[in-house]
């Protein structure tokens, strides 16, 4: 799977499970392979108490990443931002 279809079956998952509570996310992608996703709240802040780390079964367990408390960012490789925006017309 790709890398972007990834991020968007992710960000899919997010939405749904936390409508009202995200309506942008940022993910990080790191240099393992590891995805940390951020919440953005409506008023633009980003949630850094709940960060999401997303790694394929089939690459096993990350050590690096599963201790969120190291210096995560110097490893990223890549940043994609998603927002959950309606329209109305009429």
């Amino acid at each position: 799977m790709q890398r972007s279809d990834k991020i968007l079956r992710l960000a899919r998952q997010v939405f749904t499970s936390f409508a009202q509570h995200a309506t942008g996310l940022k993910f990080y992608t790191m240099d393992c392979g590891c995805i940390y996703c951020l919440r953005v709240s409506r008023d633009g802040v980003m949630d850094y108490h709940h960060v999401g780390v997303y790694r394929d079964a089939e690459d096993g367990h990350c050590e690096a990443c599963m201790d969120l408390g190291q210096n995560w960012g110097d490893r990223v490789v890549d940043e994609t931002v998603v927002y959950n925006t309606k329209f109305k017309i009429g």
